[in-house]
């Protein structure tokens, strides 16, 4: 073979080479872009629902803020095992900007806060819907089903009572004469704690506190003395709140022990008269002092905001 024919020979398959290998390249850069690109699309698809949980959370987060601050305004309330949630919050609606002109739209902006049970005590919840530029009575719907205990109307009223602390985002959904149009609200539901100490500082929940029967009152003006029956007896300084008991004058929200037994305990009261039995005290070492949590759940997760309420 002569020299010219070997070295066409050699850059026939020098071209051949060079062909696979650049095919090699462009293959591994499609399965890399490819891969890169399953990446990206698959973050594209999955910031929007991240983006959701952290506003979810954020929502959450600010809504436990406003259910400790309207907690922290109101008048401090003993409690006992028969109150052991004394403290209430707003299920007002909260009222929509104002709409004049366009096409129909929903305009709540924000539902109040929804208040779960605690110690057997339930907090009934209400709140209507608003809407505006419709032509017609409106319809409601909501996606998904609203939590426990909770309904919507047609006429857009939420209302029942919950069961469980969440937070979730709600579609709900308008129709008018035919046309639809839906907005995206979270809906709260927090947990009220209320817990006092005990001579220990150990927290205890409101209706955890012990409890004592009163079997006898005597009041002379001055004074009033409870005769009880406890497992754990009164002492000088605790602080009681005693209910079930007829006249009323001997029940109270709270008052100090000024002497104790282990049968009997008194009372600075200016009540007069006796009363044979009835009612119980709740014992608390520090009825003047609570422990208040908020709480609500996230995606399964529990938030929650703790705030110290005193005399």
């Amino acid at each position: 073979m002569s020299m010219r024919e070997n070295f066409e020979k050699y850059n026939y398959k020098k071209r051949r080479y060079d062909r696979g290998e650049s095919l090699v390249e462009v293959i591994v850069s499609a399965v890399i872009m490819g891969l890169l690109g399953l990446t990206i699309v698959g973050t594209i698809a999955l910031s929007q629902p991240l983006s959701d949980r952290v506003n979810l959370t954020g929502t959450a987060m600010a809504n436990l803020n406003s259910a400790s601050q309207q907690i922290q305004l109101q008048i401090f309330q003993p409690c006992s095992p028969v109150n052991p949630e004394p403290y209430q919050l707003s299920t007002a609606a909260i009222a929509p900007p104002s709409v004049t002109s366009g096409s129909l739209a929903i305009s709540t902006s924000a539902l109040p806060i929804a208040q779960s049970p605690s110690g057997g005590i339930f907090h009934p919840y209400s709140t209507a819907l608003s809407a505006v530029n419709g032509l017609s009575t409106y319809t409601w719907g909501v996606s998904p089903v609203l939590p426990t205990g909770l309904s919507l109307s047609a006429n857009g009223v939420i209302s029942g009572t919950p069961i469980a602390e969440s937070s979730a985002i709600y579609k709900f959904t308008v129709t008018s004469q035919g046309v639809s149009v839906s907005k995206n609200l979270p809906l709260t539901i927090v947990s009220v704690l209320v817990q006092v100490n005990n001579s220990s500082i150990n927290w205890t929940p409101c209706q955890s506190v012990p409890k004592a029967n009163i079997t006898g009152i005597s009041a002379n003006g001055s004074a009033i003395t409870y005769t009880y029956v406890s497992p754990t007896p009164f002492a000088v300084g605790d602080n009681v709140s005693i209910s079930g008991v007829s006249p009323s004058v001997f029940n109270l929200a709270s008052a100090t022990v000024v002497s104790a037994t282990s049968t009997q305990f008194v009372v600075a009261n200016s009540a007069t008269g006796t009363f044979a039995s009835g009612g119980f005290v709740g014992l608390t070492k520090c009825v003047s002092i609570q422990q208040i949590t908020v709480s609500t759940t996230v995606h399964g997760k529990q938030l929650s905001r703790t705030i110290v309420a005193a005399i």
